[in-house]
């Protein structure tokens, strides 16, 4: 069973973001429901997300470890949006300065939006920011997957994680495209960028 976490902005009086795709509108309703909605028990579960999907799909994940209640098989992360607070620097977010889709202004408003509540502090919160999850969580994490652009402002964060999956042992590959920006699997229509296209065939090649 593919289940895509889509893009979105956590609200945390409203439980919308993270809250509807884990628990109100997808996961654990999949989880709980499937078999007799739909007629069939998945016997493996793959989660994918780009950008704040990616975000959003390591939450997803994340809360699934924490409450004991089944775990995705596989994550899928492309681009992933790994860390939202302000006060940690990687040198790819220079990248933001003359990236055409998160540039320094919509990076900062997105940040902005995802920080609008006092209580949540995500340069600690692993739900907000996965990057800073414990290794306690981070060793449960199941097989990972991760396409990358190396003129992302977002690569360095996901480098880092993956490190750091490494060196727990964990089952994670990493594909990054040197010359592609954020965004860039948005890219492959006609007049669009040719790497993306290929890219996007390469994205059905990974195995998961």
């Amino acid at each position: 069973f593919f289940f895509q976490a889509e893009d979105g902005i956590r609200d945390f009086c409203l439980s919308r973001g993270l809250g509807d795709v884990y628990k109100r509108q997808a996961y654990l309703w999949i989880i709980k429901n499937v078999q007799k909605t739909l007629g069939f028990n998945p016997t493996q579960i793959i989660i994918a997300g780009d950008s704040a999907g990616g975000n959003l799909a390591l939450g997803i994940t994340l809360r699934a470890i924490k409450e004991r209640v089944r775990i995705p098989d596989s994550l899928f992360l492309i681009y992933p949006a790994l860390s939202i607070g302000p006060n940690y620097f990687l040198p790819s977010i220079l990248h933001s300065l003359t990236d055409p889709l998160l540039s320094m202004p919509v990076f900062s408003m997105i940040q902005a939006l995802y920080m609008q509540h006092e209580e949540l502090n995500p340069d600690t919160d692993p739900f907000l920011s996965p990057l800073f999850v414990s290794d306690e969580l981070l060793s449960q994490l199941p097989t990972c997957r991760m396409v990358l652009a190396a003129k992302d402002s977002l690569h360095d964060f996901s480098m880092e994680f993956a490190r750091r999956l490494q060196l727990l042992g964990k089952d994670v590959q990493v594909k990054s495209y040197a010359e592609m920006p954020h965004g860039y699997m948005s890219l492959d229509f006609p007049s669009g960028m040719t790497e993306a296209t290929i890219a996007v065939v390469d994205l059905s090649l990974i195995h998961i």
